[in-house]
C-alpha cells in the first residue's frame, strides 16, 4: 500500500470543513493509503501520539499559541524527516497555506522528500490572504504554491489564484463534498419540536436559517439588516459562534428586532441536519468564500439558498436554478430574495430539488475521493520542484 504523510494545523477533536474534508477522503481511500499525520497538539491533554480511525496521528507542541505560531512548522519539519529518514512515503499532503504546510516546504527545501501536494481551501478576503499576520500570510502563499509539486483547489477561484501567483506544479480543481444521506434524512420531529419551542417559533412565522464562524466575511450582519427590512413574522437563526456575536446582538437591538433573532451557538456536524431543518431558507451573503459548504449541506438538506456569487460560489450558484442570487453589502436585495422563495412555491420548489440533484450528481463524498484518489496517483510521479 502507497503512504502519504499529512500536514495539517488543525485535526481530530477540531472540526472544521478542512478537517471534515480529510477525515471523509482518508476514511474512503484506506483500502489503498496508508496515512500518518502531522498536526499541532490543540492542548496538553490530547495524546502526542495515537491512531484515530486507522490514521497515525502525531500531535506536535505543548499545547499553546506561542507554540503553534512559532514553533510548530519547525517541529513539523523535524518530524517528518525523521520520518521520512525511517519510511517510504509516496507523497507529502499539506492541507492549506498553514504553520503546518509551512515545515513540508522546509522538507522539500532541506530533504530528499517524496513530491508535495497542496490543497487549497482558504476563504478568507483576498487582503488578508495578500497582507495577513503583517504580510507573512502573502510571503507563504507565494512560496509554497510555487514550490508545490501538484495544487488541488477546491474550487476555481482558488485554482485561479494560485495560477496567478505562479504556480509550477499542476492545478487541478476537486471541491469538498457532503455527507447527503446524512443532511437529506428526513428531520427527527421531536428535536425539531424542541427547537421551535425553545426558540418561541410559532406556526405561522417564516424561519430563515444561516450557519457560519461570526466573522465579518459572513455577512451576517446583512442578514440582520434584511430582517428588519422585512414584516414581523419573519425570524432568523442564526447557527456559529464567532468574535463579531455580541456586536451582531447590539445590532439586533438597535435595530429592534431582537425578539426575532436568535443566536443558537455552535453546533455539532450531528445536530446540523435537524436545526438546518427548523428553517425553510438558507441564506448567507458572504464578502469572501473559498467553496462554502454551507451551502451544499443546506441544498442537501432540502434548503433553498440565498447567496452572493462570491469566490467559490460561482462555482455551484446558478441564479434562479440553485439558488438565488445577491449584491455584496445589500440588505434591502436580501430581503427582496428571501420573500421572493416565501411567495413563489414553484420556484422554491424547482431551487430546492435542483439544489438536491446538484450535490448528490457532484459532491458526494465518494465522488470526491474517487477524484482525490486520481489526484494522488497523479502528484505521487511528479518531479519535485526545486
Amino acid at each position: 500500500m502507497r503512504q502519504i504523510l499529512v500536514f495539517s494545523s488543525a485535526y481530530y477533536p477540531a472540526v472544521g470543513g478542512a478537517e471534515i474534508a480529510l477525515a471523509e477522503i482518508m476514511r474512503r481511500t484506506s483500502d489503498e493509503y496508508v496515512y500518518t499525520m502531522l498536526t499541532h497538539r490543540m492542548n496538553r491533554n490530547l495524546s502526542p501520539h495515537e491512531f484515530v480511525h486507522g490514521v497515525e496521528v502525531w500531535r506536535l507542541g505543548w499545547g499553546t499559541k506561542f507554540d503553534r505560531l512559532f514553533v510548530f512548522p519547525l517541529l513539523a519539519f523535524w518530524k517528518a524527516r525523521k520520518l521520512l529518514r525511517r519510511r517510504h512515503f509516496d507523497l507529502m499532503w499539506a492541507m492549506m497555506v498553514s504553520y503546518a504546510s509551512i515545515g513540508a516546504y522546509f522538507c522539500k527545501l532541506m530533504t530528499t522528500s517524496p513530491p508535495l501536494l497542496l490543497t487549497l481551501q482558504e476563504g478568507d478576503p483576498e487582503q488578508h490572504l495578500d497582507r495577513g499576520k503583517l504580510g507573512l500570510l502573502g510571503f507563504w502563499w507565494k512560496r509554497l504554491v510555487h514550490g508545490a509539486d501538484y495544487i488541488q483547489a477546491i474550487s476555481s477561484y482558488l485554482a485561479d489564484r494560485a495560477v496567478s501567483l505562479g504556480a509550477r506544479g499542476r492545478v487541478v480543481i476537486v471541491p469538498n463534498g457532503v455527507d447527503v444521506e446524512h443532511f437529506s434524512r428526513p428531520s427527527d420531529v421531536s428535536v425539531a419540536q424542541r427547537y421551535r419551542a425553545f426558540f418561541q417559533i410559532t406556526p405561522e412565522q417564516r424561519v430563515v436559517v444561516t450557519a457560519s464562524r461570526l466573522v465579518p466575511k459572513n455577512a451576517v450582519d446583512v442578514i440582520i439588516r434584511a430582517i428588519a427590512l422585512l414584516p414581523q413574522q419573519y425570524r432568523l437563526l442564526i447557527m456559529g459562534d464567532g468574535p463579531q456575536r455580541p456586536a451582531l446582538e447590539i445590532l439586533a437591538k438597535n435595530l429592534q428586532i431582537e425578539e426575532r433573532i436568535s443566536f443558537v451557538g455552535t453546533l455539532t456536524h450531528a445536530e446540523l441536519p435537524d436545526a438546518l431543518h427548523v428553517g425553510s431558507v438558507f441564506v448567507r451573503p458572504s464578502r469572501s468564500e473559498g467553496l462554502g459548504n454551507a451551502f451544499l449541506e443546506s441544498m442537501a438538506a432540502g434548503l433553498p439558498v440565498v447567496a452572493t456569487k462570491i469566490g467559490g460560489i460561482a462555482d455551484f450558484l446558478t441564479d434562479g436554478h440553485t439558488g438565488l442570487v445577491v449584491s455584496v453589502d445589500d440588505p434591502r436585495d436580501v430581503a427582496q430574495k428571501i420573500e421572493r422563495l416565501f411567495n413563489d412555491k414553484k420556484l422554491y420548489q424547482s431551487i430546492q430539488d435542483n439544489g438536491l440533484a446538484l450535490v448528490k450528481q457532484h459532491y458526494s463524498w465518494d465522488s470526491i475521493a474517487e477524484q482525490m484518489q486520481r489526484v494522488f496517483t497523479e502528484a505521487s510521479l511528479q518531479h519535485p520542484q526545486v
